[in-house]
């Protein structure tokens, strides 16, 4: 992957976001963090990052501003790729996140060399 390419981690756990950070900060040359989506929304403010990692809740009403997120990402008109995280497995949802134009879907638990395959799959590397 080109390395001016930009990731921003979007995940509550810190142990998650350095997980994902170690398995394919390599790829990048800016790595940002937000541990919530208000956080997120923030970033995107001054951030165009190249991809996104997003960890989608269990939780409902977690979910709404995830939900919230994707279509602010979007209405940001680049070519932001999002790759959604989640333990989530109810295959409609998962169709609702493609529909919303997620790139890929990992669900967790996962492998290091899996999420490094995917996303360089997702960068068309």
């Amino acid at each position: 992957m080109n390395s001016a390419h930009s990731l921003l981690i979007v995940d509550a756990a810190l142990f998650m976001r350095d997980l994902i950070s170690d398995s394919i900060g390599n790829h990048f040359e800016y790595i940002y963090y937000a541990d919530s989506v208000d956080t997120a929304f923030t970033m995107l403010t001054c951030l165009s990052p190249s991809l996104i990692t997003l960890d989608l809740s269990m939780d409902a009403q977690d979910n709404i501003s995830d939900m919230r997120l994707l279509k602010r990402i979007r209405k940001l008109g680049n070519n932001t790729k999002i790759v959604v995280i989640s333990e989530i497995d109810q295959s409609s949802v998962i169709d609702q996140l493609y529909d919303m134009g997620i790139s890929e879907y990992i669900q967790k638990p996962f492998k290091p060399q899996m999420l490094s395959d995917t996303i360089r799959q997702s960068m068309g590397q």
